[in-house]
């Protein structure tokens, strides 16, 4: 429309050539010259033109003949025209691999170089198949598609993965600030109150922590770009509110003086809370371990004592006692048998 507007706006004459503005759409110019009237059946196709009979649009020809013609649409989609008999069952084999592959590369939608790519590779083992007649000429270029799907793959899931995790880190951080400017205000001192404040402060701590924990143990991360963006946004998430809940916990603990009761007071307290929380964040065995604690003392408290219920418990004899009492048995024995032998 703006192009066609220049004319009425300007008053000079612009002479349209919609191969050139089909470069510019595209980036790429048209690896063949204009179709002449000698090009017969899919000859014709040319990159950034109007396929009819599929109703698509051509963002790159992988190979173009007179009646066979494979192409990536505008779509990203791999496309195929046949005219000519072909071999269904090997070429029913390569199209569920391309099909399967073609759904699956779908994580790579924001990288459209290497999803381009994944996707003329599956254009060519089409090729293959329809030039030879065999599947198996097909597996070279369905490897390679599956090659660069698995290097890409934890780059995506990480990258979804940590993003999410830390636009929420952010957003938590400005609130924070926000509230810690404000705290001397009635807002924060009356309304909210100084524990609740701690807490909160604590816990956006405890999610940087989190925050942390994920870029330290990137290697360590199980994640598959399969699963889909929004399985790793809840994920990363989940991550979050536990560190948040983690270094509530712990500070709650502070508080209540379970642990640590000299950290939680004094007029410099508020630099170790807030290390205290991220470090339970960073930690996913803080929770665990406090859990195991008192799970432990109270296991300790309610354990059954030794003795009989209703009586004293009686205490045993040490091996001190029983081998004194060994000890004198022998001689009183013998001098009851002494005013014997005299009597004899």
């Amino acid at each position: 429309m703006i192009i066609q507007a220049l004319p009425a706006i300007t008053g000079i004459k612009v002479k349209m050539d919609w191969n050139i503005v089909c470069k510019l759409l595209t980036k790429s110019k048209p690896p063949r010259p204009e179709p002449s009237e000698a090009d017969k059946g899919y000859l014709k196709l040319r990159e950034g033109r109007y396929e009819p009979e599929l109703d698509k649009w051509i963002r790159k020809i992988i190979f173009a003949e007179e009646k066979l013609a494979v192409y990536i649409d505008t779509e990203y989609s791999v496309q195929y025209l046949i005219d000519i008999d072909i071999d269904v069952d090997e070429f029913g084999k390569v199209q569920t691999d391309v099909t399967y592959l073609e759904h699956e590369s779908a994580f790579l939608w924001k990288d459209k170089n290497a999803l381009l790519h994944v996707r003329s590779l599956l254009g060519e083992a089409y090729e293959r198949v329809l030039h030879t007649g065999k599947a198996s000429s097909a597996q070279v270029a369905l490897s390679l598609a599956r090659s660069i799907m698995a290097q890409k793959n934890p780059d995506v899931s990480y990258g979804w993965y940590f993003n999410s995790a830390a636009w929420v880190c952010a957003l938590m951080s400005c609130v924070g600030a926000a509230l810690w400017l404000a705290r001397s205000t009635p807002f924060v001192r009356v309304w909210l109150g100084q524990t609740p404040f701690e807490l909160v402060m604590c816990a956006i701590a405890g999610a940087i922590g989190a925050l942390l924990s994920i870029v330290i143990r990137a290697d360590d991360l199980n994640l598959n770009a399969l699963a889909g963006r929004r399985a790793h946004v809840y994920e990363a998430l989940g991550r979050l509110l536990v560190g948040m809940f983690s270094a509530s916990f712990l500070v709650l603990a502070l508080k209540g003086k379970l642990l640590l009761a000299p950290l939680a007071s004094g007029a410099e307290h508020w630099p170790v809370l807030l290390l205290v929380s991220a470090l339970a964040g960073l930690s996913e065995r803080v929770i665990p371990s406090l859990v195991k604690r008192f799970e432990d003392a109270i296991e300790t408290e309610n354990a059954p004592r030794p003795g009989v219920v209703g009586e004293p418990d009686k205490v045993p004899a040490n091996d001190a006692s029983i081998g004194a009492a060994k000890a004198i048995t022998p001689v009183a024995e013998v001098s009851q048998a002494k005013p014997d032998e005299k009597t004899a």
